[in-house]
């Protein structure tokens, strides 16, 4: 059992020294190689073996990734907002804030799925990320205001609303 958890931490870190590896060389401009290993990155982000510092990782550099699709990014990021693992979804928080733009309503329809979801947590850094792509009138505010109602949310909504330009 000791054998397999330091060959699975062995793993890990020659995982983590890749992903600062590939991050420090990414090409300014997307390329297809560029969004081939994108895409390569995003599916290590599947919860499993790997473990969640894999994936911690992966969140983190993801903001570096300049020439990468701000799309795919923020939609892997979103879906990470849930998993089992806390310090994967803290992560994912982290690279959501740092590639979110206003007015995304890609990224907005995929925070929105979230924001009745069962752990309070999750709906709380949903919120707090609404706020940071809702426009006046969008669906996202309407949902922030109607959120304002929850016991457990109504401060945080009501500051993501006042970040709504």
């Amino acid at each position: 059992m000791a054998a397999s958890t330091a060959a699975l931490d062995d793993v890990e870190e020659v995982a983590r020294a890749a992903v600062q590896a590939i991050s420090a060389l990414w090409p300014p401009q997307p390329s297809q190689q560029s969004e081939f290993a994108l895409d390569a990155m995003l599916a290590k982000l599947e919860p499993g073996p790997l473990g969640a510092q894999l994936r911690c990782e992966i969140l983190l550099v993801l903001p570096r990734l300049t020439g990468c699709s701000r799309s795919k990014a923020t939609s892997a990021a979103t879906a990470c907002l849930v998993d089992p693992d806390v310090s994967v979804s803290n992560a994912a928080v982290q690279a959501i804030r740092k590639l979110s733009q206003r007015g995304d309503t890609a990224l907005e329809e995929a925070l929105l799925r979230y924001a009745g979801h069962e752990d309070v947590e999750v709906r709380r850094s949903v919120v707090e990320l609404l706020g940071l792509v809702a426009t006046g009138g969008s669906r996202a505010e309407a949902t922030l205001r109607s959120l304002q109602e929850d016991e457990e949310l109504s401060s945080v909504a009501a500051s993501a609303l006042r970040r709504i330009p």
